[in-house]
């Protein structure tokens, strides 16, 4: 067992699990946060307390969601469609076959998806207890945390797995170098009511019949990759929801202002002067002397004739609420957001008039076309990781090749026809065919596939030559 309450050692396990299970209680909160902009559930901001006093009832649950389309404006474009490791293809058909047999064409986007919400996602690397072959699972940032060496951050101490499980404990699983350290915690999920609920918790082995404690690590590295969205030298990376929530609190609360005077403003506000209220003698409140309707008219009764002043009765309206000015506002918002995450401005708002054309559509998503290959520079540097564990476990010394590179699909949006006539161009320049095929978006599955059709293709038959019939002169007789 071990005691929280006793000096930690620098390096024990009872250090790493405090250690690590602080930060992910710290990271809970903002994380959860992006989650639940990410989903649409944000809470309604920049509203003054008269505000909430008077309609804060009226949004609950109020958002005009553009956080989702900035994500998924990105994560559509980050598709892995092949590996290429040295100059050998036999290698990467083995490393793309383990890929698909993981599912990671659906999970690796998963990741993504996880990575730019929350900043950060994981891909776990371990053999199956049943097949004992490499396989691999995705790990939400909400249970998992990496610690990576100071200014290395390809190279990692330790990772901490920790959740809640069925019986009601938590369960941890301490990631280090020379093996995986089990535990469960001796007091049950009830029992915790702080949110930094690990530095008390206390952790006793989960000893398992069939598994020895700890689990040996045959690699001697931890084999759980951080893949980071916008790495920086320190900290877990950047949500791409986070520069933005801001705009997103502005334009909702923007919003429901324009609700708000809408529907005050669907009957305009009339007013009346120098008329006696009738009063209820019950109540001995006022009794409102009309009611509004499309086929009621209104009258007053005529001055009394004895009444040396008479008052004059006067009737009127205010004039209706002027929403072009909060639309505009709503229309800065989503401009400064676009500007700030680099999402087209098309993808944000209908255009009014004549669409775009192709060139300014183009030209607009250039800063998109330049955020997402920083992307796929970083989180392909993880999967290359991911790859190499997996030839690690089994044995292979493909393991330590590092020169091996992720095949993207092409994130920009163009027509074949153009696409395919520069392709051409390149023909003519003496471009191998294979590399023409990859600038079509061909996987290396796909190339090889060509390449066995066109070598069982029938050769061509021969061309015959034409035939040339001799030269006759006008009124000239051929002989047969």
């Amino acid at each position: 067992m071990l005691d929280p309450t006793r000096t930690l050692v620098p390096g024990s396990l009872d250090w790493w699990l405090a250690r690590l299970g602080r930060r992910l209680d710290d990271r809970r909160v903002p994380m959860t946060r992006f989650e639940d902009y990410y989903a649409g559930v944000q809470p309604l901001a920049f509203a003054s307390a008269k505000f909430r006093q008077a309609f804060g009832d009226r949004f609950p649950a109020f958002s005009s969601n553009f956080m989702a389309l900035v994500v998924d404006a990105h994560r559509e474009r980050l598709h892995v469609q092949g590996i290429r490791i040295g100059d050998a293809p036999e290698g990467d058909a083995d490393a793309w076959r383990w890929w698909q047999e993981n599912r990671l064409d659906a999970e690796s986007q998963k990741a993504h998806t996880e990575s730019l919400v929350k900043g950060i996602a994981y891909a776990l690397v371990w053999p199956d207890s049943g097949t004992h072959l490499p396989e691999v699972t995705i790990e939400s940032p909400l249970q998992v945390v990496v610690e990576t060496e100071p200014g290395k951050s390809w190279k990692r101490r330790a990772a901490l797995k920790r959740w809640l499980d069925d019986d009601g404990r938590y369960r941890a699983e301490l990631y280090l170098p020379d093996g995986i350290y089990k535990f469960h915690s001796e007091q049950k999920a009830a029992w915790f009511s702080a949110p930094a609920w690990a530095s008390v918790a206390t952790w006793t082995r989960d000893e398992i019949a069939t598994e020895s404690w700890p689990v040996a690590n045959p690699l001697g590295v931890v084999p759980i990759v951080p893949i980071v969205n916008r790495p920086r030298l320190a900290g877990d990376g950047q949500s791409e929801i986070a520069m933005v929530m801001s705009n997103q609190d502005a334009i909702n609360k923007l919003r429901a202002d324009a609700l708000i005077s809408s529907e005050f403003a669907s009957f305009r506000q009339r007013w009346i002067i120098g008329m006696d209220i009738p009063v209820d003698p019950e109540t001995g409140q006022p009794v409102e002397p009309f009611r509004s309707a499309v086929d009621r008219l209104w009258m007053v009764p005529p001055p009394d004739p004895d009444d040396p002043n008479p008052p004059k009765v006067e009737f009127g309206e205010f004039e209706q609420t002027d929403l072009a000015p909060i639309y505009a506002g709503i229309d800065t918002e989503v401009q400064h957001l676009g500007a700030i995450s680099r999402t087209p401005y098309h993808y944000l708002l209908p255009q009014s008039g004549q669409p775009p054309s192709g060139e300014s559509l183009k030209s607009s998503e250039t800063g998109l076309m330049a955020k997402v290959a920083d992307s796929m520079l970083n989180k392909g540097e993880s999967w290359e990781e991911v790859f190499r564990l997996n030839f690690a476990f089994r044995g292979d010394p493909r393991a330590n090749d590092t020169a091996s590179e992720i095949i993207w699909q092409d994130p920009e949006s163009r027509t074949e026809a153009v696409h395919t006539d520069a392709l051409v161009k390149q023909k003519s320049l003496g471009i191998p065919d294979e590399i023409l095929w990859e600038g079509l978006g061909y996987s290396p599955q796909q190339i090889a596939r060509i390449k066995r059709l066109i070598a069982a293709a029938p050769p061509p038959a021969p061309v015959q030559p034409p035939v040339v019939m001799p030269m006759v002169a006008p009124g000239a007789q051929v002989n047969p």
